[in-house]
């Protein structure tokens, strides 16, 4: 069963979330354990406010940082710097979703994926990492490849709608290689994989031998292609759904379609 966005963790009755109104306020957010913020648009004061606050959060275990983007170059940077400086996370879910609008996606800077990659490191018992719609690119996710295979904790890897294509699928196939204890799902939908990108993903699932039990692709020809990359991905699915590892077409439980048997029939 793939993950809810929210944390279980939220539900507990000891949980302090705090949000924007606390910002300012050292008392209730020193004893943050979650902390949740759903700005529109996060301007450099707010940036600097909500990284004091992260830093003055030694309890922190689960961060939400959505946002439709940022004021200033170094923002994103420097926020996630703060999220590197918490070394207890199990949660952290960082998307920057560009406005309706807008025609092209900003590329998260290599600064910011660098300070990603740093919080991964940072975190030793970070559980899911949601980083759908924050624009990595294939440039992106290689600066957090490194960092992903190093976890030994992470069982929810959520990289839908990253720009992502089958040119730069080299490190996200060291990921799950190296990842074959604690990796429970993975969601790789909203991404261009195309034919190459896809057979080389369903290759690596097939060898995959873990905890695995989820994965998502979108069944489209922008996603997965519309031949070779397809057969594997179909393929894939029937070889490991004796092992129990379930391949869909979409996250949400309501609308997802299992890739097996689906050789006669394209969902777009």
């Amino acid at each position: 069963m793939l993950p809810l966005l929210l944390s279980p963790l939220l539900g507990q009755p000891d949980v302090k979330r705090c949000g924007r109104i606390d910002l300012h306020e050292m008392g209730p957010r020193s004893r943050c354990t979650a902390f949740i913020s759903e700005f529109e648009r996060l301007s450099t004061p707010e940036v600097e406010a909500l990284a004091l606050a992260l830093r003055s959060a030694p309890s922190l275990a689960f961060l939400q940082l959505r946002t439709q983007g940022f004021e200033g170059d170094d923002d994103a940077a420097n926020l996630l710097a703060a999220a590197a400086d918490s070394t207890r996370l199990d949660t952290l879910i960082f998307r920057v979703s560009s406005h309706p609008t807008k025609s092209t996606l900003q590329r998260l800077s290599t600064a910011a994926a660098s300070a990603l990659s740093d919080a991964i490191r940072a975190n030793k018992g970070l559980v899911t990492l949601d980083l759908r719609e924050t624009s990595l690119g294939d440039d992106g996710f290689a600066l957090i490849a490194d960092a992903l295979a190093e976890s030994s904790s992470l069982k929810h890897l959520l990289l839908g709608g990253n720009g992502m294509t089958g040119e730069g699928v080299a490190p996200v196939v060291k990921v799950i290689a190296a990842n074959n204890e604690a990796l429970e799902t993975i969601d790789f939908s909203n991404n261009r994989w195309g034919d190459a990108g896809a057979s080389a993903l369903a290759a690596a699932l097939t060898q995959h031998a873990g905890a695995l039990r989820d994965v998502v692709f979108q069944d489209h020809p922008a996603v997965v292609g519309d031949g070779a990359g397809r057969k594997a991905i179909v393929a894939m699915a029937k070889a490991r759904l004796g092992d129990g590892l379930n391949v869909w077409t979409n996250r949400r439980e309501n609308k997802r379609t299992s890739w097996v048997g689906l050789e006669d029939k394209t969902e777009l």
